[in-house]
């Protein structure tokens, strides 16, 4: 599939919007090493890498020799790294006062050697070392994270992206799905089509059938799938511009189910279409939270384990989240991402349904981004 967005004009708006919450905060400068963080400022996977982004120039991209021949061929601005993510051994408080000396150095090259550095994930030695240095150091996190919680629109091009593909990958899982086949061969299935499709990485792929759907198993086993039960995929995948996005289903095998499974499916998939209708901009998440449609009590408790819907951007479980055992006065705004899941499942059955929808919120309210098939042998 064509990646129909435009990538430096993603870069130059993802930075626009990051130095205006660093400015708001006072922030000078921000060291990133965590590969979700450092790619929303620079879009180049680098094992081991790291970024410096200052209000003004181009950021710097930190990388491994060995790794630098590649790097430069997608990057302008590379420099040599002076330290590991996770130094340790002989040598190493030496080698992390010089890495922050560096630091010192490069925020007077940027001109913000008076101002605050934010860090996001940093080992207490290199925070120590900072420290020594002089430097004044503070929790860059909520500077990114306020800053990817709207999305750009060429990061909205890159969720339509990875919801068609959602819907290739899935129809190729419900094609495969038939008695005797493994719940492991099943995950093969998915995986394969979507690496085909383009996905970079899969960060988490759940397969479970029969009474492994309830509760809702995290990884798939080399448990057989049997004839006339239902069969789930949750898969978690990193796209163009590193979007992490996340879909549910619940399949059937077989031609027969019964009444119970389609009632308890149809159930489900009404539950979420009634919530999905809830998100629009403008309202605050503890008002949403208090509208949710009622749910049967022998299916609250393990629906409540769920967030009701959770922001995604470059990792799972973003800001903000609507959780039900959580409030939050925020209000939803048009740009925001979200995987909205529900699942019922009374404790104790065998069976259980888990629908999870990717949703955009729009002026008009929360748009489906997926579209992947539903099974329609159960509705």
């Amino acid at each position: 599939m064509e990646l129909e967005f435009n990538r430096e004009r993603l870069q130059s708006d993802r930075r626009a919007r990051l130095r205006r919450e660093m400015k708001a905060l006072g922030i000078g400068a921000l060291y990133l090493s965590d590969e979700a963080d450092f790619r929303y400022v620079v879009d180049v996977k680098v094992p081991g890498g790291s970024v410096f982004v200052s209000h003004e120039g181009q950021p710097i991209l930190y990388s491994r020799s060995r790794d630098r021949g590649y790097v430069e061929r997608q990057y302008e601005n590379v420099r040599l790294a002076v330290r590991g993510n996770h130094d340790a051994g002989s040598g190493q408080e030496e080698k992390l006062a010089r890495w922050a000396q560096e630091m010192r150095a490069t925020m007077k090259e940027f001109g913000v050697e008076k101002g605050k550095l934010g860090v996001g994930v940093l080992d207490i030695q290199a925070f120590r070392a900072l420290i020594n240095e002089g430097i004044d150091v503070v929790d860059g996190r909520y500077a990114l994270t306020m800053a990817k919680r709207v999305k750009t629109q060429d990061e909205l091009k890159c969720f339509r992206i990875i919801g068609k593909w959602y819907q290739d990958v899935m129809e190729r899982f419900q094609e495969a799905i038939k008695p005797g086949l493994k719940e492991i061969e099943l995950a093969a299935v998915v995986h394969h089509a979507a690496i085909r499709n383009g996905v970079e990485e899969i960060f988490q792929l759940n397969v479970c059938a029969g009474e492994n759907m309830n509760p809702w198993r995290r990884w798939p086993t080399d448990r057989k799938v049997k004839a006339e039960e239902l069969v789930g995929v949750d898969l978690h995948v990193v796209g163009p511009g590193a979007c992490w996005a996340d879909v549910s289903r619940t399949y059937y095998c077989g031609e027969n189910p019964t009444q119970a499974q389609k009632d308890l499916y149809r159930l489900t998939l009404d539950y979420l279409q009634k919530v999905i209708s809830l998100l629009k901009p403008g309202e605050h998440i503890d008002e949403v939270v208090k509208r949710m449609p009622p749910v049967p009590e022998k299916y609250q408790e393990q629906l409540k384990n769920y967030s009701i819907a959770h922001a995604d951007a470059m990792k799972p479980h973003e800001y903000p989240r609507i959780e039900w055992k959580k409030t939050s006065t925020d209000p939803l705004e048009v740009g925001m991402v979200f995987s909205v899941e529900t699942y019922f499942g009374e404790v104790g059955a065998k069976d259980a349904v888990k629908i999870e929808e990717l949703v955009a919120i729009t002026e008009k309210g929360a748009e489906i981004l997926s579209t992947a098939p539903y099974e329609q042998r159960l509705l």
